[in-house]
């Protein structure tokens, strides 16, 4: 007697599992590779915008020109040259310097608007050049502050101790002039403060009190002449 075959149903459950266990290695599989593709996308371009932080050359013509002055070196703040790059921006678009001075509260600042054609980081360093150059309006024997003396005193002000620059063009006008703007922390051109902060170049000039240097120079010239002798006092 022969037995009748019997035909088993397959298992529903253990099939779902392994279309289930395939199809999440699939998914692992394609998900490795896209991760990996994505590490070699080529990054996606910047935004074409008229607003460029200036690079250090900005910051090396500063602390050169402080050198001189027996000012610390100064330390870049992207955060103050992010600043000063959406003022520039904001003058490009005016296309002035006008109403600007006090557009950063508690910071100095200075301003310059050039002609021709010229990189941010170049720029940057010809308007450093470009407000030092005041140096040859200002008296240490009587300083003082005003539109020919504050851009040379800001850039050499000893006691700040940051600054950030930046540069911008007109969108609508790239062949017009660069707007560049330095932001300082602390500010300085205080003008009480001015003997203390804006020091003479040369081997005296870490000497802030310009009247006391004279008056000791004459005292020692009197002293070597015989003019100034000290009084003995009268024997009874």
């Amino acid at each position: 007697m022969h037995k009748a075959a019997v035909l088993e149903k397959p298992d529903e459950k253990n099939m779902f599992r392994k279309k289930l266990i395939n199809f999440s290695f699939s998914f692992v599989i394609l998900l490795v590779i896209g991760n990996a593709g994505l590490g070699k996308t080529a990054p996606a371009s910047a935004p074409n915008t008229a607003t460029i932080t200036s690079p250090p050359p900005a910051l090396q013509a500063h602390n050169k020109y402080r050198a001189l002055h027996h000012s610390p070196a100064l330390n870049w703040s992207e955060g103050l040259a992010a600043e000063a790059s959406a003022i520039a921006q904001s003058l490009a678009t005016q296309s002035t310097l006008a109403g600007k001075k006090d557009s950063a509260l508690n910071l100095g600042q200075n301003l310059a608007k050039l002609a021709g054609s010229m990189a941010c980081g170049d720029a940057g360093d010809i308007a450093t050049n470009l407000w030092y150059s005041q140096a040859r309006n200002y008296s240490y024997s009587d300083p003082r502050l005003n539109a020919d003396t504050d851009t040379f005193t800001q850039v050499i002000w000893k006691d700040t101790k940051e600054v950030g620059v930046g540069c911008a063009k007109s969108p609508s006008n790239e062949a017009g002039p660069m707007y560049v703007v330095a932001l300082y922390k602390p500010a300085g051109n205080i003008p009480k403060q001015l003997r203390q902060n804006v020091l003479e170049p040369g081997p005296r000039g870490n000497d802030p009190d310009v009247y006391s240097t004279l008056f000791r120079r004459q005292f020692e010239d009197a002293k070597s002449l015989g003019r100034i002798q000290r009084k003995t006092p009268i024997e009874g």
